[in-house]
């Protein structure tokens, strides 16, 4: 814990680190369209994610001046 003092008043922080392993994979399917994977697991804590993503590319219309 973190403390320090100010104008007669206290304030608390508190330091939380985390220690944890991730990893991911990305496919590019087209040059529009990509899908991913990515999954952690930590290491003193017990904090476990799996992820599973698509993003696509929107192209913006041009103007015909």
């Amino acid at each position: 814990m973190i403390e320090s003092k100010h104008s007669k008043s206290y304030k608390k922080w508190m330091l939380i680190i985390h220690h944890q392993n991730d990893a991911g994979f990305t496919y590019l399917a087209n040059e529009d369209l990509q899908f991913d994977f990515s999954f952690g697991t930590g290491i003193k804590e017990r904090m476990n994610y799996i992820s599973v993503s698509f993003s696509w590319l929107i192209d913006q219309l041009e103007d015909d001046q």
